[in-house]
């Protein structure tokens, strides 16, 4: 994988849709879900600035109850990302051509050798 993983928990009684990276993401009210770190974060503070509207509170009091709404929303981030590095398709079809034309390359240095043995053989 990619990413690391952290849960995220719509702690809410109501469905809640957050936006990340122009798509929607549908979290029913109650439902933990398992997203990558960076995602799981931005879906969380979201949420959180929704149940902590700025009708509530306001300034330190504020942050404090966004700091703990969050922290009851994130779940412990698991290690899940590959240190593998993952590459485009193209990347990996011209590594695969690359890699092809080597071999061919071998092969008819070995078909070269092979009419190089059977010339001397046919002059002795």
């Amino acid at each position: 994988m990619q990413y690391n993983t952290t849960s995220f928990t719509n702690i809410s009684d109501k469905d809640f849709t957050g936006k990340f990276d122009s798509k929607n993401y549908l979290i029913k009210a109650g439902e933990t879900r398992y997203f990558p770190t960076v995602l799981s974060q931005h879906l969380a503070k979201l949420l959180s600035e929704k149940l902590v509207s700025e009708k509530d509170k306001k300034g330190f009091e504020r942050e404090t109850m966004l700091a703990e709404t969050k922290s009851n929303i994130l779940g412990e981030e698991i290690k899940t990302k590959s240190d593998e590095v993952v590459r485009s398709f193209k990347d990996e079809a011209l590594e695969h051509e690359r890699k092809y034309l080597e071999n061919l390359k071998e092969e008819k240095e070995k078909n070269k050798v092979k009419k190089l043995k059977a010339i001397k053989i046919t002059k002795k």
